[in-house]
This record gives C-alpha cells, structure tokens and sequence, in this order.
C-alpha cells in the first residue's frame, strides 16, 4: 500500500461479550490500525443483532479513542427481520452497510469469516466492490470447532455457517490463519484456498501484523520455570498417561524446585469415570502442588499463559484449542515441550526441531529434565 496514497480501510468484527474473546479480537484489529500509522482512514465496524453489551462497548470505545479509529456498531435489524437467522443476517447487514456508506480500499474481517460470505459473493457475481482487497483472519471455523469437541451441529444454523465460511474463505484476497494446524485442517478438507502467498500464517498476536520465524523467536526466558502446564485431551488419555509417568519419575526433583503442576484442558467422562482421576491416581505420593483447570477454550488458555511468564508448557497430545496460544508461547521466547508427531501441528513447521521430543515416557522425561 503506497504511504502516499490514503486509504479508506474497514476493519470489521462480530458482537461478542466483554471478556477473552473480544479482548483478543479487539486487540488484533486495533493492532491492525496502528500499523498504518496514522496515514489512512480507518473505521472499525460491529456486527450486531442486539444492544451491545455496556462493558464491552466502554472497552470498546476506550481503545478506539486511543488510537484515533472511528467505531461504527451496525444493527442488522435495520436491513430486515432474520429470526434465528443471525448468521446470514448480520453477513447481510454488513454486505448492505459497506455498499450504501463506504467507499473502502481495504475491508478486513477480524474473527468470524462468515461475516464476509454476502460481501464477497456481491464481489464474486460483480455487483459490488471491484476495487477493494479483502482480507480474512478468521479464529476457527464452526466445523473446525465441533470436530475438536467430538459434538455433531447444533441446528441448521451452523450448517449455513459451515458453508459461509467455506466459500469466504474461497472469495477472499488474503487468507490469514492464527495457526498451521487449522491451515492444514482446511486444506485436507477440501477448501480452496487464496493461492501462494496470498494464505499466510499469522498468530493471533496482540501487536503481531508480519511473521516470519527467525525474527519472532526469540532467546528463553532467563527466570527459573515455576509451573508446569500439562494439556490434556478430550480424544485419548494415551498421551496424558505419558505426562503422568514422566513427572512420576521427576515428582521428588520438582517438588524440591517448588515447582507447580497445572493439568489444563477438555476432560471428559467415559464408562462413568471422570478422566481427571488418572491425575488424581497418578498424584498420590507426590509432595508438590497441583492443579485442575478443565479450560478447553482458545481465549482461557491465552490469558492463563500470559500470566504464567515462567511455566514450561508440555503438550503431549495435538490439541486444537492450543495451537494459537501454544504459538504464542513459544514466539515469546517461553519453554514448551511437544510430544509425538500429532502435537507438531501446534509448532510452525520452521521452529518445531527445539521443541518435539519422542512421544514416549522416556522422551518426555529426558526433554523435561533437560528443560
């Protein structure tokens, strides 16, 4: 984009509560103004079907002002009555609102991909917007997300999302993925993807516009670890058991570090046992202090590992719901520890050599001794 040149550029998100999911999606799209410095004309837009939420709006409008972006709440009750439809009717809203009141050289999509889906088909068909670039950065998928949680679709609702998403994905520009493992999932789906360059991997960062390996990696935190952060797996206990075993032969060496042990992650109930007494069992003649947290969300491990400056991260399983904030992690130049090859994905394939070990007791022990 030429600095001599201004843009009229719309960044644009869907509603959501005050809390990790809004904070973490305000803070990419704000990161995104600031890059341009100050040289074009940047409007941030909310989707809505209802009254946004009183301390979500005052966050809103605080960080806005901050950085000079005008904010613009959208009410897709204007263009007409959706009933359940909200996903198809805030799309719509949006694809009305960009038509009638912008002239935009760059329409950017922050979180939900399905907000662009009305947007780019009017693009695609010819209707609209021949001389504006889109560019897509979705957090996940409805798909993507039920399949992590073993669940089917929860109505008809999420099967138009499905297919939304789907052929944005399709129409768009520029493709940016917080994460290779959800790059990867898309491409064994099936979905046709923006070719070459035009599909990067971006984690979802606050501050982070550009990536590239040998820039973000940085040297390991100088601090002793004091925590361990094991993830747990909603789909097999296989890896778990492994963890468990490895800190079994450590427990006494941790315990004398006073170092804490965090399980974080999907649990889940099979045969009438909770999959956390494993922990329970395994933890009997240990001495040092353990926690639970049954956390499978994306923005709960964020925030958690943003707190834990000096924790080591072991994940010895692929686990969906960490493959951005694991990337975080490790882009901060923190510890972690990545087990078997289906915990790979979490780790862009330039920088996982450091990180993996053999997904077995004996490799987790070594690799968390060393660490």
């Amino acid at each position: 984009m030429p600095s001599n040149s201004r843009k009229n550029i719309c960044i644009v998100l869907d509603e959501c509560a005050a809390g990790g999911d809004l904070e973490m999606a305000l803070s990419v799209a704000l990161s995104l103004a600031r890059s341009f410095g100050g040289e074009h004309s940047i409007e941030l837009l909310f989707s809505l079907t209802s009254g946004f939420d009183p301390s979500a709006k005052r966050l809103v409008e605080t960080e806005c002002s901050r950085v000079g972006v005008k904010l613009l709440f959208l009410n897709a009750a204007r263009y007409g009555s959706f009933g359940t439809a909200k996903v198809r009717g805030k799309s719509y809203a949006v694809f009305r609102h960009l038509v009638e009141f912008g002239n935009y050289d760059v329409v950017h999509f922050v979180d939900e991909g399905w907000l662009a889906f009305y947007t780019l088909c009017a693009r695609s068909q010819g209707v609209a917007f021949a001389n504006t670039v889109f560019f897509l950065q979705p957090t996940g998928s409805a798909k993507w997300r039920n399949v992590t949680h073993a669940r089917l679709p929860s109505g008809a609702e999420q099967l138009h999302q499905d297919f939304m998403e789907r052929e944005a994905v399709a129409r768009t520009d520029y493709l940016l993925c917080p994460s290779k493992h959800l790059l990867d999932w898309m491409s064994a789906q099936g979905w046709k993807l923006p070719a070459g360059n035009r599909t990067r991997v971006l984690p979802i960062l606050p501050g982070c516009t550009e990536f590239d390996n040998d820039e973000a990696l940085q040297a390991p935190a100088a601090e002793p670890i004091d925590e361990l952060i094991v993830l747990t797996s909603r789909h097999t206990g296989e890896g778990l058991s492994k963890a468990l075993k490895a800190i079994d032969m450590l427990h006494e060496q941790l315990a004398d570090s006073d170092i804490k042990v965090t399980f974080m992650g999907p649990f889940q109930i099979e045969e009438s046992r909770h999959s956390g007494l494993d922990i329970v069992d395994a933890g009997r003649g240990w001495t040092l202090p353990i926690a639970i947290a049954p956390a499978g969300r994306p923005d709960v491990f964020r925030r958690y590992l943003h707190d834990a400056k000096n924790a080591l991260v072991i994940s010895p399983d692929a686990q969906p719901f960490a493959s951005g904030p694991l990337l975080e992690h490790v882009l901060r130049g923190r510890p972690v520890i990545i087990a078997g090859d289906g915990a790979a994905e979490c780790i862009d394939p330039n920088v996982r050599g450091a990180f993996i070990c053999l997904g077995t007791k004996d490799g987790l022990t070594k690799k968390l001794s060393e660490a």
